[in-house]
């Protein structure tokens, strides 16, 4: 069993605080009410007066409240596992999260535009397994070869320049890191998908690429950009400078691109267009020959919020009807009280 929304469930702090609080305050007023003298006397000065129906209204409505929050936390249970096979290949998206990045010679930006690429790109070639890497002045796997594009995708909307301290645009880092990251299953094709500005500063990009081409890996490039350049507009910090304070301006590299995929047998292909730069890329990969992927997915949740949301609104319903001091109509009827025989 899980919580779909665990952070939701720290609700139920202040309500077991709220809970302490209202035990304590109704136990004061119980000895309060014994100081004013003998404690039937108090019951006959104020018969409609009963703490401990007080007490229990408020325990009731605090049980409710703590079912609704469980219900809103989205408990979940796994259903169970499968098998699932299908055909396809290994495909690793390396994407340049570099300050070059946030330039905005493309609209809204090159990292906007290249996020919304990688997202499409996943969305139709979803036979495939896919791994994805980060990379900017180093590289590091932000997600292991899988077949949960879901957490893909997660993964790929909080992409940010901020998540490497090392800024640059090392191309060789990001090859060689992803040559490691593929399966061990030498039957499988395999894809490289570099998304960037190819403006590689350091590093010998085209040694990692011969590195590649010689374990049969592919390598695509998507040049993110325009050759015109721009220049790079950082997020509440103005543009960037350089240290005689000129404005540093970017350009995509569409060269180097263009000799990375000509060494490797990839194809080079610039982002114009979201839906014709994934179909050109789709159409070049559904080339490579596809093999048997098996991988275990685990199937969908099933929900479990209506066995706390249903004893939750019954007992609201209840709090209503269930009052926090004694019936009068009720007493006067005597219908609780001991039958006096008469002799």
């Amino acid at each position: 069993m899980r919580f779909l929304y665990p952070k939701i469930l720290l609700l139920l702090i202040p309500l077991l605080l709220i809970g302490g609080y209202i035990f304590f305050h109704i136990s004061r007023q119980r000895k309060v009410l014994k100081l004013f003298g003998d404690t039937e006397l108090v019951k006959e000065l104020m018969p409609d007066l009963s703490l401990r129906r007080k007490l229990g209204r408020h325990l009731i409505l605090l049980i409710a409240m703590g079912f609704m929050i469980a219900a809103l936390a989205r408990p979940q249970v796994r259903a169970g596992k499968a098998n699932v096979k299908r055909e396809g290949i290994e495909m690793i998206v390396c994407l340049d999260i570099s300050n070059s990045m946030y330039s905005d010679d493309v609209k809204p930006s090159r990292l906007a535009r290249a996020k919304a690429l990688v997202s499409r790109m996943m969305e139709t070639m979803s036979q495939n397994k896919v791994g994805l890497i980060y990379f900017a002045g180093e590289a590091y796997v932000q997600l292991p070869i899988t077949a949960d594009l879901v957490s893909a995708k997660m993964f790929l909307d909080v992409a940010s320049p901020n998540m490497i301290e090392r800024q640059g645009t090392a191309l060789d880092h990001a090859i060689r890191l992803a040559i490691r990251s593929f399966s061990g299953d030498e039957k499988v094709q395999k894809a490289i998908i570099l998304v960037t500005d190819v403006e590689d500063h350091e590093g010998d990009v085209m040694k990692a690429v011969a590195e590649a081409k010689g374990k049969g890996i592919s390598i695509h490039v998507v040049g993110v950009g325009s050759p015109n350049g721009g220049p790079i507009r950082l997020p509440d910090a103005g543009y960037l400078t350089d240290e005689q304070g000129d404005m540093v301006v970017t350009k995509l590299n569409e060269q180097m691109g263009q000799e990375i995929v000509a060494a490797s047998g990839g194809v080079y292909v610039r982002a114009t267009d979201v839906s014709a730069t994934t179909k050109v890329l789709k159409d070049n990969l559904d080339k490579l020959e596809k093999s048997d992927l098996e991988t275990t997915m685990y199937s969908t949740y099933e929900e479990l919020y209506h066995y706390f949301l249903i004893p939750a609104l019954i007992l609201l319903a209840f709090s209503f009807i269930y009052l926090d001091r004694k019936n009068r109509h009720i007493r006067e009827m005597g219908l609780f009280e001991p039958k006096k025989h008469h002799s």
